[in-house]
């Protein structure tokens, strides 16, 4: 007997779901982070006993496909596929949660996805290759993510005191709220010490406020930037077919809205997804 382990490992929570042979879901477990980037092989050991030992089927029975943030890395790949080769499964494969994810959304066929959420970046996959464009970071890219709005408020901020411009009493509230500070003075110690996971929650003001002036580029940038991204993506690989993932774009936001307009008159076609992240990491044994 066999059995596909998909595994959509993310920083706050990560997802089991395990399929028969014939890819007919069993059951599914929700565990802890996986971040392989700062945790031990010890600690991503302990993780991967607790889920084993939830689905209580033998390891060498397993055919383990998982997606990480992180897992772009060589080297934190190494680290995974160390801290797991006591398992012995009968099949491991290691990718990104943004690859998962991509296969969720075409199955095998060729197809590209945007993705926005804390950060941004463009994957599309076209005779097996995979081509990818953005997701640099927030220090160098990630344009068009809950991050980068976030950021962006809170460098117009700044500007508007400077240029003795009136800042909206709503949205400045809505800040101090989240980041709970009470003034511009303690909101700088904040945004250069908190990390952009915290900056990232600020997204939804301006997604909220977006006919307000102090949001406006934003917005207009956001939707550019990832316009762009598409763009070039498409140049590279002739893909039309396009699958929207992460907040920003997969919610029925104003981003979303004017994205999704942009694209379809340039030709793109946006498309659900068929499967879960989970499946979608079992679609890494199919060569």
């Amino acid at each position: 007997m066999s059995y596909y382990l998909g595994i959509d490992g993310g920083g706050t929570k990560t997802k089991a779901t395990i399929f028969d042979e014939r890819k007919r879901e069993i059951s599914s477990f929700v565990g802890g982070a996986l971040n392989i980037q700062i945790m031990s092989e010890d600690e991503m050991k302990k993780l991967f006993e607790e889920i084993v030992g939830f689905f209580k089927v033998n390891p060498q029975e397993i055919y383990l496909g998982i997606g990480a943030a992180g897992a772009g890395r060589e080297s934190s790949r190494e680290k995974l596929f160390s801290a797991l080769r006591e398992f012995n499964f009968k099949g491991l494969e290691i990718t990104t949660d943004a690859h998962i994810s991509l296969l969720a959304t075409h199955g095998l066929d060729d197809g590209m996805l945007l993705i926005s959420g804390t950060g941004s970046i463009a994957f599309g996959l076209k005779d097996k290759q995979l081509f990818r464009k953005g997701g640099w970071g927030h220090l160098l890219g990630d344009e068009g993510s809950g991050y980068f709005l976030g950021i962006s408020l809170l460098k117009n901020f700044y500007k508007f005191l400077d240029r003795n411009k009136k800042i909206p009493e709503k949205i400045s509230e809505k800040v101090f709220e989240i980041s709970q500070r009470k003034n511009f003075d303690e909101l700088v110690s904040w945004i250069y010490f908190v990390n952009k996971s915290e900056i990232a929650k600020l997204a939804k003001i301006v997604l909220e406020n977006f006919q307000e002036e102090i949001c406006e580029n934003i917005i207009d940038e956001s939707v550019n930037s990832l316009k762009e991204l598409v763009l070039e993506l498409r140049k590279e690989t002739g893909l039309n077919s396009l699958g929207l993932n992460g907040g920003i774009v997969e919610n029925n936001t104003v981003i979303r809205r004017r994205l999704v307009e942009e694209l379809e008159r340039e030709g793109i076609k946006i498309v659900p997804k068929r499967y879960s992240n989970e499946f979608g990491a079992t679609l890494l044994f199919e060569k």
